[in-house]
């Protein structure tokens, strides 16, 4: 009916990098969501703001026409599902001959039920505008780390923590305090339940970041934060 999201049988999406693609639903229904991405020809650059959820029990594409508000066009953003909603976080933008740049400081919430976007306002300290971040959920709560800001003249890579309350739309930045072990600024890792590999950053990889980073200061300034316990086995862990 009108005021309704619409569903479109599709082929794949054309070809782009950047993009998120996001796992969703139970073991015999799962879905993929893919988001944004861009596209260079070597003319210009095309950013992309549509939305297409992926079938794997049928391999079937659709896509999806949100009715009401949707995120503006991106690449490099993150997205990460809790339930069966898909929050996205930042991203980067530029006019066709890449010459002026736009980093987002959004955050935003898709409703997998309805197929609708929502713009999330949240309260506290939210991370500033950036893009190659990662983000996973954990009990209720996203985790966001890294990323990049460019600033024309000069780019600023990041290894903060932010910490996103789902229920209480709040932000929180962990403190690590002053000698905390964490890994150096980057953009551009992998960040998963387990593990986080390869990187951009300023400087070469120092190598990798050891365990007790996991389990002592993360989940020490986690726990002290959030005045919760964090069971290290269950927490999204970091390497690279």
């Amino acid at each position: 009916g009108a005021g309704e999201a619409a569903l479109e049988p599709c082929e794949p999406p054309p070809p782009r990098v950047n993009f998120t693609l996001t796992t969703v639903g139970s073991e015999n229904r799962l879905e993929m969501v893919l988001f944004g991405g861009e596209r260079n020809d070597g003319r210009q650059v095309q950013f992309f703001r549509e939305l297409y959820r992926y079938s794997l029990w049928n391999n079937r594409w659709w896509r999806v026409r949100p009715a009401g508000l949707e995120p503006g066009p991106r690449s490099g953003h993150a997205a990460a599902m809790w339930k069966q909603q898909m929050f996205v976080f930042g991203g980067e933008f530029s006019n066709p001959n890449a010459t002026q740049f736009h980093h987002y400081r959004d955050l935003w919430h898709l409703n997998l039920e309805d197929n609708e976007w929502e713009k999330v306002d949240g309260r506290g300290r939210a991370p500033t505008a950036r893009s190659g971040h990662r983000m996973q959920t954990h009990s209720g709560r996203l985790f966001l780390f890294g990323g990049f800001s460019d600033f024309v003249k000069e780019s600023k890579y990041y290894n903060d923590l932010f910490v996103f309350d789902i229920e209480n739309l709040m932000w929180n930045e962990v403190n690590f305090g002053v000698g905390a072990l964490r890994p150096p600024p980057r953009s551009g890792f992998f960040l998963g339940p387990g593990f986080r590999c390869g990187n951009f950053c300023q400087h070469l990889s120092e190598g990798c970041c050891p365990p007790q980073w996991v389990q002592g200061s993360l989940l020490g300034a986690l726990e002290e934060e959030l005045d919760v316990p964090v069971a290290a086995s269950t927490m999204p862990l970091f390497f690279s």
